[in-house]
């Protein structure tokens, strides 16, 4: 069991990053991720430069909010695994539409495994891992 102050820590920084990765501030997300960060996402994207150039190729016209549920919080070495479900959905955006946008049914449930560490005074990311749980059926 950890203490509530960790647990929060720990939350507001998962929040924040999904937040920032939602709303495209790309120098947010990066400043919550260690140097030598891993983020898997269609392969393994390992270091800053690899991670900001796989997240700056992503489609401008791309809309996406990840809803995420059910965190759990544990120690870890000398930092803390969290693990959480989720959700994200997502659409394409023609030139200047607004929201709400339309969308695909739900695509993708997944349990994500986020590994996270102190270094000074900072909480940091430094793995972001997942298994996909539900995949949307081909057409």
């Amino acid at each position: 069991m950890i203490d509530a102050i960790a647990y929060l820590r720990c939350q507001d920084l998962i929040y924040r990053l999904w937040n920032a990765l939602d709303h495209r501030r790309l120098d947010d997300v990066m400043s919550r991720l260690t140097p030598d960060a891993r983020w898997q996402r269609e392969r393994w994207y390992e270091g800053e430069a690899d991670i900001r150039a796989a997240l700056n190729a992503r489609p401008a016209d791309l809309r996406i909010r990840h809803a995420l549920t059910n965190l759990i919080v544990d120690a870890e070495g000398d930092g803390y695994r969290t693990r959480f479900l989720m959700v994200p959905q997502m659409a394409m955006a023609s030139a200047g539409q607004d929201a709400p946008f339309e969308a695909e049914p739900m695509a993708t449930v997944a349990d994500m495994i986020v590994r996270i560490v102190r270094r000074d005074e900072e909480w940091l990311v430094s793995e972001i891992a997942f298994d996909a749980v539900f995949q949307a059926k081909a057409r």
